[in-house]
This record gives structure tokens, sequence and C-alpha cells, in this order.
């Protein structure tokens, strides 16, 4: 998880999960953490899984694509395929792609509504791997 951390740590502008966290509040989701006896209460954790998730797959397709476009530099930094190698760069950002969606079920109980984000998923990753 090292190159996934380095990709991820090294900046970008993080609209993505700002923005989902604007919609949550634009619909009344309260997604702030409070304290309660000392421990971290999380409203809401959906929305920054949800959050979160869509940064991790973002990164994951930056590392995919430099290594495709033999891009030499990324966030100031030469590429993650140059640093670790091009083996490592495949599997993390393949990683990065599945990791979000391992913890599902802990989010989404209905299994319905699984099944159409798990369908909406693969369609939207068909898309931008597609063209």
């Amino acid at each position: 998880m090292d190159l996934a951390y380095d990709l991820l740590d090294s900046g970008g502008k993080r609209w993505r999960p700002v923005l989902g966290m604007m919609f949550a509040d634009c619909f009344g989701r309260d997604f702030k953490q409070s304290i309660k006896d000392g421990d971290v209460i999380e409203k809401n954790g959906d929305i920054l899984y949800a959050c979160a998730l869509t940064e991790i797959i973002h990164n994951g397709s930056l590392m995919a694509d430099d290594l495709e476009d033999k891009s030499l530099m990324r966030r100031g930094k030469p590429c993650t395929y140059i640093r670790y190698g091009e083996d490592y760069a495949v599997n993390t950002s393949t990683l990065m792609y599945i990791a979000p969606i391992i913890k599902l079920d802990t989010y989404i109980k209905d299994a319905d509504k699984k099944q159409r984000f798990q369908d909406i998923y693969q369609e939207e990753m068909f898309n931008i791997h597609f063209g």
C-alpha cells in the first residue's frame, strides 16, 4: 500500500471528495465527526467512504495512465512506475480499483442497491478504460 499512499499523499486538487461532501451537506447528511466519552463517532461514515473511494480510484487511474503514456512526472515527482517499477505500478493501480469496493457491504446492506452500485461502477470503469 506504500505506493498507493505515496501518490495519494503527493497532493492533487481533491475536488471529487470535496464535491461529494458538498452534495451530502446539500441533502442534509452530516458527515462530521464528534467525540463521545473519548471515542470518535463518525456520523454517516458512508459519506466519507464514498468520498475516499472516488479519490482512490482516480489516483489508481492516474498511476495506470502514467505508465500507459510513459509520462515522466506526476505532481512534481517522477511517476510511480519510474520510481518503483512497472510491475508494482500495475499491481498497485489495479488494487486501487478493487480495494474500495471490498468494504461495500459495510455501507450498502440492500442487495438491489449494492448490485446497482456494482453495475454502475463496472460500466464507468469500462468507460474510462475504453476511451
